[in-house]
């Protein structure tokens, strides 16, 4: 039987991720699409053995564990695209599979001005664990759904959906929607344009409320850049999917942006 305990705020975890399962979440994955949809920040579960990382349940619910509203709005897109959707099925805050693996927080030891207690002082054998069983899964599926539609000669569009919090470090951030990029702006500039035309009163953010870069996020740039795909990575301001009103409003915005996008996306 397997066994986990809590010694100064740490989880013995040496051996509790082999047995994890939905490591990895799926939705439309048999649809045909040159749309490709990701979530890495879909869940805020925590695998069993590790007791929470020693957080309450309020701070799980948080925007520190997982995009809050974002595979919501990532289903209902892929249901209205008829576009395949992967997601990762543990929090950012086990390992977040949209850092590079030697980003700093990667595995958060405090984020948000919360600590971590579960993340503090793991040894090299409990971080491969979670490289293992939680982030290269996450990957592969990628990886696996992208070859699938390219053997169907489908030109792949990979497009991320992510939420932000409203306020950070007490400044108020103005955008509804942010349209994020790197290097390519094969799809943020026609989204950014179809946007304009679909969002009405909506403010949209121009590679705001931060950037994609290779530092910061993994997805994009081993996905998207690396196979020299078409992507954007797509933000949502959180108190707009709250409300049902403003949260139907978002994904009718996003959804008519993206398909036009699709319809004139030359490549």
């Amino acid at each position: 039987m397997e066994k986990s305990f809590m010694v100064q705020g740490h989880v013995d975890q040496s051996s509790c991720l082999s047995y994890l399962s939905d490591t990895v979440l799926e939705h439309n994955i048999n649809k045909k699409s040159n749309v490709l949809l990701i979530c890495d920040h879909a869940s805020n579960r925590i695998p069993q053995g590790m007791q929470h990382l020693g957080l309450a349940d309020y701070q799980l619910g948080r925007s520190l564990a997982w995009d809050i509203g974002a595979w919501k709005v990532a289903k209902e897109l892929s249901d209205r695209l008829s576009a395949p959707l992967i997601g990762s099925g543990y929090s950012r805050l086990v390992i977040d599979c949209n850092r590079p693996l030697e980003a700093i927080d990667s595995i958060p030891s405090q984020t948000e001005g919360v600590c971590i207690p579960g993340n503090i002082a793991l040894d090299d054998t409990q971080r491969q664990q979670r490289i293992e069983y939680i982030y290269w899964p996450y990957h592969r599926a990628i990886k696996q759904q992208i070859e699938a539609m390219q053997e169907e000669n489908q030109c792949v569009i990979l497009i991320s959906i992510h939420s932000f919090t409203s306020v950070m470090q007490g400044t108020e951030r103005p955008w509804h929607i942010g349209i994020t990029y790197n290097k390519d702006k094969r799809v943020s500039s026609l989204l950014l344009e179809n946007l304009s035309r679909h969002a009405g009163e909506l403010c949209i953010g121009d590679n705001q409320p931060y950037p994609v870069s290779r530092e910061t996020d993994a997805s994009i740039p081993i996905h998207g850049e690396k196979n020299g795909l078409p992507n954007v990575l797509i933000e949502i301001r959180q108190d707009q999917l709250v409300n049902t009103e403003s949260g139907e409003r978002i994904i009718e915005v996003l959804y008519n942006a993206i398909h036009s996008t699709m319809r004139s996306m030359v490549v």
